[in-house]
């Protein structure tokens, strides 16, 4: 993952080895973070929760035993931007 900033803007650019490039997008925490723009596309995989601002959180951290603070951190960051 590399992260590109401007000022206060930032963006996470994921890019994946594998021939099926969309399945690193499946793995995050929330749906939130589960679009992509390619050079050719846009891909919203939950569309109706996107454009009403909801989201699901991934419980698998949750299962697997490995949620800690950064993904806490990672939730109430798109709590404070009203998602």
């Amino acid at each position: 993952m590399t992260t590109l900033a401007l000022g206060n803007c930032t963006i996470n650019i994921v890019t994946s080895r594998t021939e099926a490039a969309i399945s690193p997008i499946f793995q995050f925490h929330c749906t939130a973070l589960m679009n992509f723009i390619s050079t050719d596309q846009i891909f919203c995989a939950y569309p109706m929760l996107t454009l009403q601002s909801l989201v699901i959180i991934n419980p698998d951290p949750l299962y697997q035993g490995i949620f800690n603070w950064s993904n806490l951190n990672a939730l109430l960051k798109y709590i404070s931007h009203g998602i």
